[in-house]
């Protein structure tokens, strides 16, 4: 009885708990937008230009070259760049990004490793299943290492930021003998993050628009409103001489402008917080870990960042003052220099 109860509140009403928390948020969120189109319009709020070219940046040869990969169940589309007789390096975005955020690490580290950088599951050019049981994050983890096996490797160094931090620690869960060492940005230890939304009022704070994504469908609208002016501001945490130019702003529009394109995204949260998962991290990932963390990350709070150490038996951090939460488009540099410090140390 207890375990046909536990079932059905994990089926059906933890996930239509989570939807009506998230059309209360919705709706609060929305009345800011609702106001602007009765004085400024209703295009300013829902007009959207049509984009059919990708900008020439998005397309530069310097970053490498585009594939595509049939994966079980999925078609998936990378950048690679380097010599496949050198080490493989895998980098996994976050969200809202896709394989552009990792453009100044592949340039930089092609010269000494095969440098693959994705479009994960429901982004960009890969395929994006429909429903939201087909993004849990094993199934999200099992996509990368899928790639590695695909690309005739079975060890790889692994890189992640904020949801590719999240599924790089599920890799390693998963998948440990395949990956050789892991580079994560702004995300700490899931073990760490669950104990800081479960006790640390500021970091469910900062995780308000978690509860919005659990309302079906407006969160889709309200992400590509007033011409997806949501990635105009997404970077104005990052200092003003560091945040990204309008032709590197239009390839993060260009590429979310199709209608849906925020489903398969937001499709991450909603399971994950809609159905849970019980393949958590064990106490300590045994694969060494790097962590590099923007201080100033408005998203994530630094204490579950510090507390990521209590659960790796391998690991070392390093801290940016003064960074927010893009760290490897704000400091590509330091970033690039602490990473192969490290892998250099590790060889």
């Amino acid at each position: 009885m207890q375990a046909s109860l536990c079932a059905l509140y994990f089926t059906m009403i933890r996930p239509l708990l989570a939807k009506v928390i998230g059309f209360v948020i919705c709706i609060w969120v929305l009345v800011p937008s609702l106001v602007a189109a009765i004085f400024k319009g209703w295009k300013y709020v829902f007009g959207k230009k049509e984009r059919t070219k990708p900008p020439d940046i998005l397309r530069d040869p310097r970053w490498g070259s585009h594939r595509r990969v049939q994966l079980p169940g999925l078609m998936m589309h990378y950048v690679e760049k380097g010599e496949h007789s050198k080490p493989l390096m895998i980098f996994v975005h976050g969200f809202p990004e896709f394989w552009f955020s990792w453009r100044h690490q592949i340039e930089y580290f092609a010269k000494d490793y095969w440098c693959v950088a994705v479009d994960n599951r429901g982004y960009g050019e890969t395929d994006k299943p429909s429903g939201i049981q087909n993004y849990s994050i094993d199934i999200l983890a099992d996509d990368i290492a899928n790639l590695a096996k695909k690309l005739g490797r079975e060890k790889f160094i692994l890189v992640g930021h904020d949801w590719g931090g999240a599924i790089g620690y599920h890799v390693c869960n998963r998948h440990r003998d395949m990956v050789d060492k892991y580079i994560v940005c702004n995300f700490p230890h899931p073990l760490s993050f669950k104990k800081q939304l479960e006790g640390n009022w500021r970091q469910l704070m900062n995780s308000w628009y978690i509860f919005m994504f659990q309302c079906p469908y407006i969160p889709e609208r309200f992400c590509q409103f007033g011409d997806i002016k949501m990635f105009n501001g997404s970077f104005n945490d990052m200092r003003r001489d560091r945040r990204p130019s309008k032709e590197e702003i239009e390839c993060y529009k260009y590429t979310f402008n199709d209608q849906g394109a925020f489903h398969g995204p937001i499709n991450y949260y909603r399971h994950s917080f809609q159905y849970g998962n019980d393949n958590d991290p064990p106490a300590n990932t045994q694969v060494p870990v790097l962590q590099l963390w923007g201080v100033g990350d408005k998203y994530l709070h630094i204490d579950a960042a510090r507390g990521s150490k209590n659960y790796i038996d391998d690991f070392e951090e390093e801290y940016f003052e003064g960074v927010s939460h893009w760290t490897m488009h704000e400091i590509p540099n330091q970033v690039n220099e602490a990473m192969e410090k490290y892998l250099n140390a590790r060889k």
